[in-house]
């Protein structure tokens, strides 16, 4: 895993990618496992910007939209593991913006303009949620169950004033289709989503 997040050598994280890649071919039993490994590393293939790339890229390719539709009911929870954590890490990601934009109004600045950096940890984030959510039914119900989280992520957005960069106006795209997601017709889940909108205002 070290080799991945090489931050010397693309040459070094393209064959460690390629490798795993090949791993999960010949033994597809081996996806789910990779999977823990990759979300274990989430945070610090993030700290690496541009270097993340072949992260990110294996990271799409263990969510496999044909793999994660016709999962079993282990491989499922691993799955759903993996949107949980992912999400967080979102929501972790939009914290540390508030909180720049926090002290910069201190300061007495009018706002800032987001490290490109930052802009890149949330949309290589985004793009991979989005993908997992079209790619499997069971990941779209999720959304549901992960009401706070993703109200949460989408309070933080809007309360940005900062001049935004296209990469964090396109997060906050997909953020607000998700929480468009959330308009159940369900009476319970209309009860559900009222409350825990109001609790976090």
């Amino acid at each position: 895993m070290s080799c991945l997040l090489s931050e010397s050598s693309l040459r070094t994280r393209e064959i460690a990618r390629d490798i795993f890649i090949y791993v999960i071919v010949l033994h597809e039993k081996r996806r789910t496992r990779i999977i823990d490994i990759l979300l274990l590393q989430v945070q610090a293939a993030l700290k690496l910007g541009d270097s993340c790339e072949c992260y990110f890229e294996l990271l799409k390719f263990v969510f496999e939209p044909e793999k994660m539709a016709n999962s079993n009911d282990v491989e499922k929870k691993v799955y759903e593991k993996a949107f949980k954590t992912l999400f967080e890490q979102v929501d972790k990601e939009l914290k540390k913006m508030v909180l720049l934009e926090k002290e910069k109004e201190l300061l007495g600045q009018d706002g800032f303009l987001p490290a490109i950096n930052a802009g890149q940890s949330l949309s290589k984030l985004m793009q991979i949620i989005s993908f997992m959510i079209q790619s499997a039914p069971y990941i779209k119900s999720l959304v549901q169950k992960q009401v706070r989280l993703v109200i949460r992520s989408y309070i933080k957005l809007r309360k940005l004033n900062l001049v935004k960069n296209k990469l964090v106006n396109t997060v906050e795209q997909e953020i607000e289709k998700i929480f468009k997601e959330m308009n159940s017709e369900k009476q319970e889940d209309k009860e559900a989503f009222i409350i825990e909108f109001t609790s976090l205002l």
